[in-house]
Parts: C-alpha cells; structure tokens; sequence
C-alpha cells in the first residue's frame, strides 16, 4: 500500500490514482445512454472536526450498494486533483485501502501526523473516499460503462481554547456591498471569527423584490469571501437582504438573515 502522506506508491496506487483522475472509464462502441451514478458507499457525517490534541478521530463508511466495492481513502490540502501518493499532509487514513462488501461498515482511523499549524484558526484539508466496483459478472462483451466514484468532505483541524465558538461565528460576520460590473452583483462577508463558516446556500435580494440565483461557498478565519451573484439582466437596485443557510458542526443547515443598511 502507499503512504498517502508521503511520497512512495505501489502498481496498486497507481491504477487507484488512474482511476481517480479519470474518475469515469467508458468502454464503448456505438451510442450508449448511461445512467446517472451513484456512491453507494457512504461516509457517516459531511465533515469530520478533529480536536488538537486527539489521538484520532474514527469515520465510518457502509456499502449500502448490492455489490462489493474497493475503496481507497486519502487527504488533501485542498487540490481534488492531486494523487494520493503526491500529497504532503499532516494526516494519515487507515485502513487506506480495503474491500468493502455490503452491507458492511468499515470504522477509518484519521490520525494527526503533527505539523506546525495555526493556534489562533481552525486549519481545513479534504478527506477522500474513492469507491471503484467490480466488474459486472454477467458481462457478455467488451462493452460497459464503469464508474469510480469520489466522495470529498472537510477535516477541520480545531486548535484548543479559540475564543468564542464555531456555533457563534455566523452572528458575527460582516455583510457589505460591493462594485460589479455588468449583470454581476457583488455582497463581501467577512469573518472576524477562528472558525470557518460554510455557506449551503447565499441568496441576495434586491429592493425591487428580485431574488438572484443562490451561490454557495466558505469563508475562512479572520478573512473575506467575494459572491458574486449573476443577474439575468444589468440591475440598477441595490441588494437590501442576504438570506443564508450555514453548515454546523453535525451537517445541519442553520438559517440567517441580515439587512444591508
């Protein structure tokens, strides 16, 4: 097996990191229309919080397919194309690749290295489960669709002692207009806070009654986040209201409004 936060690989990896990059292999001869895929192993939780000074932190995966499936896991630092075996990370996953058959669970031990990070912020890396399934066995020609399917989640790496706390963070960000051009319209936040601040969803309404289509995205600690909402034509009224819907700790949606003034 690899080191996935080091530097050496095994043919094994290398397939995986094939099969990563490509993330869909066809093998086709004439037109075929596929079916739209889904991950049938799923991890337990949208984001993994992982206090300092933990020994670990444990994940669980389960196949809820009808097949078995091989599953490989890794972090990274924020680059979803980059190559397990090229990555230099503070963590490390275990197992980091094994069989997962259905309807099993499989608890993933995530372990931090050590490394010199902020102690005044929370620091964010990307775990990755990969599921590639078998070969169909009832294949009667070279023709099939295969898909390898990637599920990507936030690690937040939390610092002891941050003042305030992750649930207060919202309440405190900073919301203002700012200059677009054309059909865009632009609203800044910005977070006074140590802790990130995931958006599911950012809605602007102007004071003519129109909703602009909604944007998602993340503000980090003691930072700002630029949205910039595309209208379907040049406005000329100003954005008087942000309705949003942040992420908590758990993967729950927690509702906010504010006025521009």
């Amino acid at each position: 097996m690899g080191v996935l936060a080091g530097k050496r690989c095994t043919p094994l990896t290398s397939l995986l990191r094939a099969l990563a990059s490509a993330t869909v292999m066809v093998a086709v001869a004439m037109f075929v229309v596929a079916p739209v895929a889904r991950a049938s192993v799923v991890i337990t939780g949208t984001r993994v919080i992982y206090p300092a000074g933990n020994r670990d932190v444990t994940i669980r995966v389960t196949n809820n397919g009808e097949t078995p499936a091989l599953v490989q896991s890794w972090v990274d630092a924020g680059n979803p194309q980059a190559a397990p075996e090229q990555l230099d990370v503070p963590f490390s996953v275990t197992p980091s690749i094994f069989r997962l058959d259905p309807p099993q669970t499989q608890v993933m031990r995530l372990v931090f290295l050590g490394a010199d990070l902020p102690k005044d912020r929370e620091s964010v890396y990307w775990l990755n489960v990969l599921e590639i399934p078998p070969k169909p066995k009832d294949m009667v020609s070279e023709n099939y669709l295969q898909f390898a399917i990637k599920t990507r989640i936030k690690i937040f790496y939390r610092p002891a002692m941050l003042p305030g706390g992750p649930e207060k963070s919202a309440s405190q960000l900073r919301w203002a207009r700012a200059a677009g051009e054309g059909n865009e319209v632009v609203v800044t936040v910005r977070n006074p806070s140590a802790f990130y601040v995931s958006f599911a969803e950012v809605r602007a309404k102007l004071a003519d009654g129109t909703e602009l289509p909604a944007l998602s995205g993340m503000v980090a600690p003691f930072d700002v986040l630029t949205l910039k909402f595309v209208a379907a034509q040049p406005v000329s009224s100003p954005v008087m209201r942000v309705i949003f819907k942040t992420v908590d700790d758990y993967g729950s949606f927690v509702d906010g409004t504010v006025e521009l003034p």
